[in-house]
């Protein structure tokens, strides 16, 4: 399948993002080779947020012009009045930061805002950026499916971007994943590799997953059994998936995502059920207590 079934997430160019991660936050030069890689594959889609430091001042001085961007709107802050003005203002500093004159799609950072009291308000501003151009599409990114539950009643998205991996497949358990794609809303699965730990080896992971050993020790051993490295059994069981449209996969240098548009030449992979967990303590990495 082509890779431009992959978007680049962008945490790591802004933040020292990730259980896995060694390198802290990249260096400009570094950025620069991932980006070009990223044109090499057709790699096309970028997503970003402001939460994620200075990522989007960082893609803005690399001039991101021919790549389509996804940014999102931060939680409302709670002495906000003029919620008109604060969507305006916060979306014009991220396309100035990013030096683009529109965004692919812009994603609620926090989607229970939309069920808050000023939620019609949140909607109403943004789907007034998308009659004025400066936004495509408007999108969710949601924790879990019980998001969705909430909020699409009072916004039907073009895109949805949920986490979905080998432990976390609530998405489809729930009944999501299909009913978003009969409904034509495209459907971004991200927290592919859970921040890095499906990619760890064993002896690396902090102890707070020692209370998990059970599942990771099974884990290890399909990988073994299956002789497939972690990327490959990672991105091969999403990119199997018909109804997700792009996978988006945070990398740490420009090798990191050669060998992720490798892994997509591989072929699906079905791990067994017995792989899957709901336990939010360990699917949800803002639970994390490392």
């Amino acid at each position: 399948m082509s890779s431009l079934k992959l978007a680049l997430g962008t945490a790591q160019f802004g933040l020292d993002y990730g259980v896995a991660n060694q390198r802290g936050k990249l260096r400009h030069s570094e950025v620069r080779n991932i980006l070009d890689l990223a044109r090499h594959h057709d790699v096309r889609v970028l997503d970003t947020a402001p939460a994620y430091g200075d990522s989007e001042k960082i893609l803005g001085r690399l001039v991101v012009s021919d790549f389509q961007v996804i940014s999102k709107l931060p939680p409302l802050p709670e002495h906000i009045t003029n919620i008109d003005g604060w969507v305006f203002d916060t979306v014009t500093t991220t396309l100035n930061d990013l030096k683009l004159p529109n965004l692919h799609a812009l994603l609620f950072h926090r989607p229970l805002d939309i069920a808050s009291p000023s939620g019609e308000k949140l909607v109403s501003a943004v789907t007034r950026l998308k009659e004025q151009g400066l936004i495509r599409s408007v999108g969710l990114s949601i924790y879990s499916p019980t998001d969705l539950e909430m909020t699409t009643p009072y916004l039907e998205p073009d895109i949805v971007q949920a986490p979905l991996n080998i432990f976390d497949r609530r998405l489809i358990t729930s009944g999501w994943l299909s009913a978003l794609a009969n409904r034509g809303i495209e459907v971004h699965a991200r927290s592919v590799f859970m921040q890095g730990l499906l990619l760890m080896a064993p002896n690396k992971r902090p102890r707070y997953f020692d209370q998990w050993s059970q599942l990771l020790s099974r884990y290890d051993a399909w990988l073994q059994e299956r002789q497939i490295s972690a990327v490959e059994a990672s991105i091969g069981y999403i990119n199997g998936l018909q109804d997700i449209n792009q996978i988006v996969v945070g990398v740490d240098s420009a090798a990191h995502l050669q060998q992720i548009t490798t892994a997509l030449t591989v072929g699906p992979v079905d791990p067994p059920i017995s792989l899957a967990i709901e336990d939010e303590q360990l699917v949800n990495p803002s639970r994390w207590n490392l």
